[in-house]
């Protein structure tokens, strides 16, 4: 059974949304400690007893409760929260690079109490993103968010790219392998001339 946490997080002070400006700068710096130190405080009240740290992936779906219908961008939304969620993350044993994917949503008001709810689920089997099963994947820090395998060659994962699709170009066979794009493309290259 997959690994589930249900926490129920503060609605953040509006000065940590990113629109507020430059003002109160070392105000900003203290409210972001004070959401993480109450998130941290939130994640131990309602985590289950049988939660356990994982080193795959994990979904996190962030559902907002604001305390009315107003307009809001969810991005700034998740911005002003980063902090809260670094603070769960923590709590839980699990590094927040690990989130993927992240879903966000609106919730109905909850004009008494506004309200934050995220919920964080261990991926099992198949990644949703990347088609494999979760454990061969070492995560990176590349900007297109494709992982590295760790027991194949890239070699070797172009000649079965190669294999399944023998017209594909390039650029597809390198976003379907991934890695460092000059070396496959060179690698692409070299096998393509043999």
């Amino acid at each position: 059974m997959a690994n589930k946490a249900n926490i129920m997080v503060a609605w953040p002070d509006r000065k940590l949304s990113p629109n507020y400006g430059d003002r109160g700068r070392y105000q900003k710096t203290r409210l972001r400690a004070e959401q993480r130190a109450a998130a941290k405080e939130d994640c131990s009240w309602w985590i289950d007893a049988d939660w356990q740290a994982f080193t795959g992936s994990a979904r996190m779906t962030v559902t907002f409760y604001p305390k009315d219908r107003r307009r809001r961008d969810l991005d700034n939304l998740f911005s002003m929260i980063k902090h809260a969620i670094d603070g769960v993350c923590e709590t839980l044993g699990i590094d927040d690079s690990q989130l993927h994917p992240v879903v966000l949503d609106f919730g109905e008001p909850n004009p008494y109490k506004p309200y934050i709810e995220v919920e964080i689920v261990e991926a099992e089997g198949v990644d949703p993103f990347y088609g494999k099963v979760n454990r061969e994947y070492v995560p990176t820090g590349n900007p297109a968010g494709r992982p590295r395998i760790k027991s194949e060659k890239v070699e070797e994962r172009i000649e079965k790219v190669l294999l399944e699709t023998p017209y594909a170009s390039s650029n597809e066979i390198w976003r379907k392998v991934g890695g460092n794009r000059n070396k496959t493309l060179t690698a692409i290259r070299n096998l393509r001339g043999k």
